[in-house]
């Protein structure tokens, strides 16, 4: 196996990935200063927490949707015109289960909602351990 050396090298210039000036360094070294990093890094964190906070604001919408029908009424059966009246987007759910029989339950969080062989939907409460 060979050894890599990433001694300081005045020699090689390198571009920061942030600011884009030019520096000498380690070998493997591409940004130019920690405070370039930081900000390299906050960066591309703050995107990743902007993109799960859209959909994560569309799950806690969906479960606070089936929560209100449960409380209602926890045997109801709901007809997939009136989830979406209320908002409801069918796209985003956090799992699924299949249950003995063979029906899937899709669920928000602990909420599920259960198709039914007639085409409307009843809503599950997941047990939750403690």
């Amino acid at each position: 196996m060979e050894h890599i050396n990433f001694e300081y090298h005045d020699e090689y210039l390198k571009t920061c990935k942030e600011c884009q000036e030019e520096f000498s360094g380690r070998l493997n070294q591409i940004f130019c200063t920690s405070k370039c990093k930081s900000q390299y890094n906050n960066r591309f964190s703050r995107i990743e927490r902007n993109a799960t906070k859209d959909i994560d604001k569309i799950l806690h919408v969906n479960r606070n949707i089936l929560l209100s029908f449960y409380e209602k009424d926890p045997d109801a059966k709901i007809s997939k015109r009136a989830l979406v009246d209320h908002g409801f987007n069918f796209k985003f759910v956090t799992h699924s289960e299949q249950d003995l029989h063979g029906a899937f339950c899709e669920y928000c969080y602990e909420y599920g909602l259960k198709k039914l062989k007639d085409g409307f939907h009843v809503v599950k409460e997941m047990a939750v351990a403690v």
